[in-house]
């Protein structure tokens, strides 16, 4: 009886009180028939200290907006004193270490990294990613419709006069339970306010998410839940362009039209279309930038700039309640992005910035097919003895326009 007492205590006193926010699961998503032998002992990373991780992400689309092929740039910088031992999901087929890094081993599903660290440590690498398996984990898809005579060429040619329709869609759409509640105005300013600076910021980086720059919970009444499909939003930024082209989408806060194509600069929570119309042969000129945040519009106050200004001001009839709703939104939307930044894995504390960068592949470029990786035995066995002495050490939508 006292044992059960206890557990329940402990339970107690390590839940958050008031009402919980989202949290992030700590995952990413995996492609579970990929690779069905993969490395279940090495998927958890073991570092003495905070990790930075900087990635870009550089996916080149073929005639009809797949993936051709994906190159992901890494740095990692290590911080604090003892050996580490760093595991990545990866589909990685080839690996280019950077800068003076010792290259790390490839897996099947896995990319690692060994050694030790006294002060700061850079790890530096670009890895060849298969693009079909990538095709199934990218948060945004491409689709390119070309109507007229003809069709898309290789390197994005475009036969002659027509219109040339690319779709951008956000495809990291999923169910969760919120929760419901009731809060005071005063409680929801400082979650609303962080939010809201990282979102006006319009820079890479990982949104604050509860523990994590939000707190894990806001005083309150919890009155239970509620099913949502919660999107991890997405900034895209670029042009899309073909020498004599003209736009045909119409101008809006995040269209803008150029003499040979359009720019684009919003939001993405969901699908959205751009089109150009060429006046004869020539190439399609893609170069869209992509990364996690925060949309603006969900936690804009319903007067003055900001939410304390908003607070000073005095709520009016309902906002409270709008306020909290925004509130869980943004914050599950939050922890939507840490599966898809930083992209191939958590290393525990540390700042984190992932873009990903959209381009017509070259005529040269092929669609490499996924070749098995064969195991390195050898490599392998000393980290997973490096491991285990580790171990044994201890710390161890753009909404319609």
């Amino acid at each position: 009886m006292g044992t059960a007492v206890a557990a329940a205590l402990a339970l107690a006193l390590a839940a958050p009180a008031g009402i919980p926010l989202p949290r992030p699961t700590g995952t990413i998503p995996v492609v579970a028939g990929a690779f069905p032998d993969r490395p279940e002992r090495l998927r958890t990373s073991i570092v003495p200290g905070p990790v930075d991780d900087d990635e870009r992400v550089a996916v080149l689309v073929d005639p009809s907006g797949a993936p051709a092929a994906v190159t992901l740039t890494q740095r990692l910088t290590l911080r604090g004193t003892g050996q580490f031992i760093v595991w990545e999901r990866s589909s990685a087929q080839d690996v280019e270490a950077l800068e003076d890094t010792v290259a790390p081993v490839l897996k099947r599903e896995a990319v690692i990294w060994q050694g030790f660290v006294d002060g700061a440590k850079p790890l530096v690498a670009r890895l060849t990613l298969d693009p079909g398996v990538e095709s199934e984990l990218l948060p945004l898809g491409l689709t390119l419709t070309w109507r007229g005579p003809g069709a898309v060429g290789a390197g994005g040619t475009l036969p002659g006069p027509g219109e040339l329709t690319v779709r951008v869609s956000n495809r990291t759409a999923r169910g969760m339970t919120l929760p419901t509640g009731t809060a005071a105005a005063a409680d929801l300013v400082g979650p609303l306010d962080a939010l809201l600076r990282h979102a006006r910021t319009k820079q890479p980086g990982a949104p604050p998410m509860a523990g994590r720059g939000l707190p894990p919970a806001i005083p309150g009444n919890a009155t239970g839940s509620r099913e949502a499909t919660t999107v991890a939003p997405f900034r895209v930024t670029g042009t899309i362009r073909a020498d004599g082209a003209a736009p045909v989408s119409p101008e809006s806060p995040a269209v803008s039209h150029l003499a040979d194509g359009l720019r684009v600069d919003g939001v993405l929570q969901g699908d959205v279309e751009f089109t150009v119309r060429a006046t004869a042969a020539s190439a399609l000129r893609l170069d869209l930038t992509a990364y996690p945040t925060v949309d603006e519009r969900v936690v804009t106050p319903p007067h003055g700039r900001t939410w304390a200004e908003w607070l000073r001001q005095g709520p009016q009839r309902g906002e409270t309640e709008a306020a909290f709703t925004a509130l869980v939104d943004a914050a599950a939307s939050a922890a939507r992005t840490d599966e898809y930044a930083p992209y191939l894995g958590h290393h525990g504390r540390g700042a984190v910035r992932t873009t990903y960068a959209f381009r017509m592949a070259p005529a040269s470029v092929a669609r490499i097919a996924a070749a098995p990786l064969r195991p390195r035995p050898w490599p392998i066995a000393l980290a997973s003895l490096a491991l285990l002495a580790i171990v044994a050490n201890g710390t161890a939508i753009w909404r319609r326009l």
